[in-house]
């Protein structure tokens, strides 16, 4: 494995906050920029400028980005550029493979009932009539397989919205943009509910060559939707830091490095070990080294070839373009008497009159609010209308239809009490479970490493299937936003 061996000129810092409620207020509304309202490129100013003893190149960095969140301009064709080399908008690469943005998928209740909505921003959903376009709304499939559906690089199953480029700063060591979209369960007119922003800041320093991403995700439903917002917020994008088509790299991802930020209200509540952040490394070609750091640590993390990457499937041990990673629902339906059950992942307790419900895999505890992490899942039981209705869960003694069983082998499992279910009920639990890969690594550390690793330390990361190729990044935070118990949430900073 290549380590690293001169300075990292493209470079993107990615910073997670998380609110329940309250919009970033501003003196006086920033102003968009006419025939930027959609695409905007931002050149940078290094090669213009005298730096004798500055330790970078006289070079810039130029980027590109769109009002969605993606790291690209479509206009120009600019995403993240050094040298002629552009990591995200490489011309070399057909359009429809370009890669820069996030997915977010929420899991919530409504009257009781359980609900999903999504939404991705990635400027391709890589084919070729799905490249760009507005919000495409009310879609029935991630994959546009639903006749009904449509292709695009920016899709929801609700309703989404996203406001012109905003222009906050723009000097000459550093440019400062915001983006916001707002999702919905269903378009306004017909009575839909806003259930989350995505407040983007976009930080350009044009003299350390790096771009700082502050997202905040913020609950703006007024507490219409009853209990917490389970979030899964998923950055990815395609490194293609070369000048061929298929341009080759080493990628690894390094765990929980040392901040002097070492706080987040949803991570830690002065009891437990200090936020860090996760570093993915791209070493290409042409001598160019990427990096991307996100901030608090991820709860998943994968990096993997572009050409092992599907764009959606039914192998859930594999990250997909076009979904989310950790939530998984496990449908489980009971037969109609103990004398069919035949399912070795669930079993009958003829002396407590209990149905216990074994998790098919192994659960991740992620931030439920104020330093509380649990593994905990949801469970939902399907009534007359079709529909699943959450069961309360049974909690510290609060009585509950069911409870967790964490240490029951293998993964865990969910015991429903009896006169709460009948032979032939239908259930679903939701949970989120581990997903970090691909391939383990070991490697010993250079005196470059220092001052994550000391010289010679032995050093624990995660890589692609197989060195060198294109490399994929997905990660992936995730959290519940609570305003039933705003002690359990937290707060914008």
């Amino acid at each position: 494995m290549k380590k690293l061996q001169k300075a990292t000129p493209l470079a993107i810092v990615i910073l997670l906050l998380v609110s329940t409620m309250a919009a970033t207020v501003y003196a006086s509304e920033p102003p968009t920029i006419p025939g930027h309202e959609t695409y905007q490129s931002v050149e940078g100013l290094l090669e213009t400028d005298v730096y004798t003893l500055y330790p970078y190149d006289e070079a810039s960095l130029d980027i590109g980005f769109s009002k969605y969140g993606e790291m690209i301009d479509g206009d120009n064709g600019v995403g993240l550029e050094y040298k002629g080399v552009d990591a995200f908008a490489n011309p070399a690469v057909p359009r429809e493979l370009w890669c820069s943005g996030w997915i977010m998928d929420i899991h919530y209740t409504e009257g009781g009932y359980l609900r999903n909505i999504w939404a991705y921003a990635l400027f391709s959903d890589r084919t070729p009539e799905g490249v760009e376009g507005e919000w495409r709304q009310m879609q029935k499939t991630k994959d546009a397989s639903d006749p009904s559906d449509t292709p695009g690089g920016r899709r929801t199953n609700g309703y989404a919205e996203t406001d012109d480029i905003k222009l906050i700063y723009d000097g000459p060591r550093s440019a400062i943009y915001l983006l916001v979209t707002r999702i919905f369960d269903k378009p306004p007119g017909d009575g839909g509910t806003p259930l989350v922003e995505l407040d983007i800041q976009l930080i350009f320093n044009k003299v350390s060559k790096q771009v700082m991403e502050i997202k905040d995700i913020k609950r703006i439903d007024n507490n219409k939707m009853k209990g917490p917002f389970q979030i899964e917020f998923s950055q990815r994008a395609e490194w293609d830091i070369g000048l061929s088509s298929n341009s080759e790299s080493y990628a690894e991802f390094y765990n929980s490095l040392e901040t002097k930020y070492y706080k987040h209200p949803f991570y830690e509540d002065g009891c437990v070990e200090p936020v860090g952040f996760d570093l993915c490394q791209v070493i290409g070609e042409e001598g160019l080294v990427g990096y991307a750091a996100f901030w608090p640590n991820l709860v998943s993390k994968w990096v993997t070839n572009a050409e092992e990457v599907r764009r959606f499937g039914e192998d859930v041990d594999v990250p997909s373009l076009l979904s989310t990673m950790e939530t998984y629902e496990h449908r489980v339906a009971l037969p109609t008497s103990a004398d069919e059950l035949v399912d070795p992942s669930v079993y009958y307790n003829e002396v407590t009159g209990e149905i216990v419900i074994l998790l098919p895999k192994e659960p991740v505890a992620y931030p439920r609010g104020l330093g509380e992490w649990s593994a905990a899942p949801w469970l939902f039981k399907k009534d007359g209308t079709g529909q699943y209705a959450k069961m309360l869960m049974e909690d510290e003694g609060l009585p509950g239809a069911w409870r967790w069983e964490p240490i029951h082998p293998p993964y865990g499992a969910v015991v429903i009490k009896p006169f709460q279910w009948k032979w032939g009920d239908e259930f679903c639990i939701v949970f989120k479970r581990v997903m970090e890969g691909h391939t383990p690594h070991e490697s010993t550390a250079l005196d470059c490493m220092e001052p994550f690793f000391e010289e010679g330390e032995v050093v624990e990361s995660l890589g692609m299937y197989s060195e060198p190729a294109t490399p994929y990044v997905f990660a992936e935070w995730d959290f519940d936003l609570d305003m039933d118990h705003p002690e359990n949430s937290t707060h914008q900073f």
